[in-house]
């Protein structure tokens, strides 16, 4: 397992990015913050934390993240992560990718459709998945930086290479599928990769 440190929220929780593996797991972080926003404790400092894996007996490499909202940076940091992505295909093996956390980008929103359109060519493992279970929304309601809405929304994702397959996909820690633990539940896939047996 490995964790980066992005900020600290509340004046007391540090938040960060993690990935946990049964495989070895080879890691590194990139800021995709912009230059100005450098402190931890006033800023919402973003970063990626990404790793290369095995599964199945196939390299698969994995990204955590957690961005912006819209109209406070979310739009530079996909594109920087659009860029270290990119580059680090070139002249590397090249792995299906699986991009996943809290992007603060409601479904079918102007944030949702760039990720959607990117180079990157992911597809959100709730559209492809053959079974759900749980509901739909990973926020119920009004939390921070959504105060003024109650409306529950759909804005942690597992994006995925379309290489992948997903059986099933479910909203978990919401209280039905496991506890609330966080102010965002959880989400679980079962996914392979369709070249494996």
């Amino acid at each position: 397992w490995t964790w980066a440190f992005t900020h600290v929220s509340y004046g007391r929780f540090e938040e960060g990015v993690a990935l946990l593996s049964k495989q070895p797991l080879i890691a590194e972080d990139h800021s995709v913050a912009p230059v100005a926003a450098s402190d931890p404790v006033k800023d919402n400092v973003r970063r990626i934390l990404w790793g290369l894996t095995e599964a199945d007996g196939q390299l698969v490499k994995l990204v955590s993240a957690h961005y912006n909202w819209w109209d406070r940076g979310f739009i530079d940091e996909w594109q920087k992560t659009e860029a270290l992505l990119q580059a680090s295909n070139q002249g590397h093996t090249k792995a299906p990718l699986i991009l996943c956390g809290d992007f603060n980008q409601p479904a079918e929103t102007a944030g949702y459709q760039l990720i959607a359109d990117s180079a990157l060519n992911l597809v959100d493992a709730y559209q492809i998945a053959k079974t759900h279970r749980g509901g739909t929304a990973t926020v119920p309601g009004a939390i921070n930086g959504w105060n003024d809405s109650d409306t529950p929304k759909r804005i942690d994702y597992i994006w995925l290479a379309p290489t992948f397959k997903v059986s099933e996909y479910a909203v978990t820690f919401d209280g039905k599928n496991g506890p609330v633990v966080s102010d965002h539940f959880g989400i679980t896939v079962l996914a392979e990769l369709a070249e494996s047996k």
